[in-house]
């Protein structure tokens, strides 16, 4: 990091140019490792279906939304250089305010509110 004048908040975090060997190398380990943890919720996800299934019945139970954690990103920062962009608190806006406003601007409409019953995370 030193020979690409790059500095982080904590000796633990490591940054690298995204296009410098490392970088790329990085990117491609992430990705290799996203798809095992993508593969390998897949598997839980199937054996929770059965188990329902064995005692429920045929009840449906269907993935409604994947989304994996702890993979590397490319982070943009803000413009106040605080932190990544992200993480501004204006990045981040109730998800009802999103809903109405989609179903004002006619690109889509109220159906449920979903409560999560089951978490799964890997």
């Amino acid at each position: 990091m030193e020979r690409d004048g790059l500095t982080v908040p904590d000796r633990r975090l490591a940054g690298f140019p995204i296009l410098s060997a490392e970088g790329q190398r990085y990117l491609g380990a992430m990705a290799a490792a996203a798809n095992y943890a993508f593969a390998n919720r897949q598997g839980i996800a199937e054996r929770a279906r059965r188990a329902f299934r064995h005692v429920f019945g045929d009840v449906g139970v269907r993935l409604v939304y994947d989304v994996g954690r702890n993979v590397a990103k490319i982070v943009v920062r803000s413009s106040d250089e605080r932190g990544p962009g992200e993480d501004a608190p204006l990045a981040y806006k109730d998800v009802a305010d999103v809903v109405d406003a989609c179903e004002t601007a006619g690109i889509a409409r109220k159906v449920a509110r979903l409560r999560p019953r089951i978490v799964i995370k890997g």
